[in-house]
């Protein structure tokens, strides 16, 4: 069993066993927004690089303990931004990893995380990368037009107080 605690600090516990899997199982029929068999490893360890389908996710296997405490879907999305969104979807991870019972299947499956992990960075460093690069590109324009700007508001200031000639 993996916890996990919201923007709040409220702790949750996730705890996937065949009795949850189960019960997900029936609410993904009800649910459109988590269309994807439970059971299909490697789509939903895909899925859970979209925050929306992970926290969908998370709600269904804290449905039992939100609903106890009066926590309804959208109140438990409210809460789950960041740093604590990050950590629920690696410990939904880890519990999901955790739940199959075949070693040589959950090794595949961790290299599988391990490599959307590793495309999820390098696709950050990327976007980075080009925004730096656009910034830049931006400031030095503007450098560029506002000394352009400067030079023209200097010579015709210098004009006009310079004394006219009579």
């Amino acid at each position: 069993m993996k916890t996990f605690r919201d923007a709040l600090g409220r702790e949750w516990e996730i705890e996937l066993n065949i009795g949850t899997a189960r019960r997900i199982r029936a609410r993904v029929k009800e649910n459109e927004a988590l269309d994807v068999d439970f059971l299909d490893c490697a789509g939903v360890l895909t899925r859970l690089t979209d925050v929306f389908f992970a926290a969908d996710l998370l709600y269904e296997v804290c449905r039992d303990e939100a609903q106890s405490r009066g926590v309804d879907a959208a109140a438990f999305g409210a809460a789950l931004k960041g740093p604590f969104l990050f950590d629920a979807i690696t410990a939904l991870t880890a519990e999901y990893l955790d739940f199959f019972p075949d070693p040589t299947t959950v090794e595949k499956m961790r290299a599988v995380v391990d490599k959307i992990r590793a495309a999820n960075e390098k696709l950050c460093d990327a976007i980075c990368g080009a925004t730096a690069k656009a910034l830049d590109s931006a400031l030095r324009k503007g450098e560029t037009r506002l000394g352009a700007l400067l030079s023209s508001d200097s010579a015709f200031s210098d004009s006009e107080s310079a004394p006219s000639p009579k």
